[in-house]
């Protein structure tokens, strides 16, 4: 789903949208099925009883304000979401926009961001730094005891699993390469084209060995 501006409204992607979004990758609706765009609430009103509203979640992963317009559309997904009786959920990444000078235009939109998501259900962050970042933040503006605060599940990244009884399975390697691996979204923000230059430097000035190398995943925006 998207948050149609026109429309001022959650509404289901149609089936070549949707295939077009996610690069042609298969997605769970058959081939058969031609899916015309509609708007949330009369996609979830043709719900068989067994799916009813009591069970779904609206989830966002990702920022509301980074579209095209830059307008932030997280209040308003939440007053539709709570007329539609949806509990709501959220990727929660970082407070870099509020305090990175490079995103100095970003400051207000994500500030506007951070404080609406106090209003959510469930927030995911994408590591226990991110959550103590985003509880001081809201304390900080709110002045609150945050008991009412939503529920908050962090993701471990590999800085953190220090702090778990258990480690991830290593595989054994069977290259004698090294690599460097950078995952996300390719854009001009995550600065990767600085680590790409770092990186060269340190390989003209013989100060990585010949077998390390870098790697990029991730689509390109």
């Amino acid at each position: 789903i998207v948050w149609d501006q026109t429309k001022s409204k959650l509404v289901v992607l149609d089936t070549h949208t949707a295939r077009t979004f996610i690069n042609g990758l298969v997605i769970s609706q058959p081939d058969s099925l031609n899916i015309k765009s509609v708007s949330l609430e009369n996609y979830m009103q043709a719900l068989p009883l067994t799916q009813k509203r009591e069970n779904c979640w609206l989830f966002i992963p990702e920022i509301p304000w980074m579209n095209e317009e830059k307008i932030d559309q997280t209040q308003k997904i939440f007053e539709h979401a709570k007329k539609l009786k949806l509990r709501t959920a959220f990727i929660f990444y970082d407070l870099i926009p509020i305090f990175v000078h490079a995103y100095l235009d970003d400051v207000d939109r994500h500030t506007e961001y951070a404080c609406n998501l106090i209003q959510a259900d469930i927030i995911f962050p994408i590591s226990k730094n991110s959550e103590t970042e985003l509880l001081e933040f809201w304390q900080s503006r709110f002045g609150l005891d945050l008991s009412n605060k939503p529920k908050i599940i962090s993701k471990h990244l590999p800085g953190n699993f220090s702090d778990l009884n258990y480690r991830p399975n290593e595989p054994e390697s069977r290259s004698s390469l090294q690599y460097i691996l950078c995952v996300g979204s390719i854009t001009p923000h995550k600065n990767q084209l600085l680590l790409l230059k770092a990186f060269n430097e340190l390989c003209s000035e013989n100060k990585l060995p010949d077998h390390v190398q870098i790697k990029f995943v991730g689509n390109v925006h």
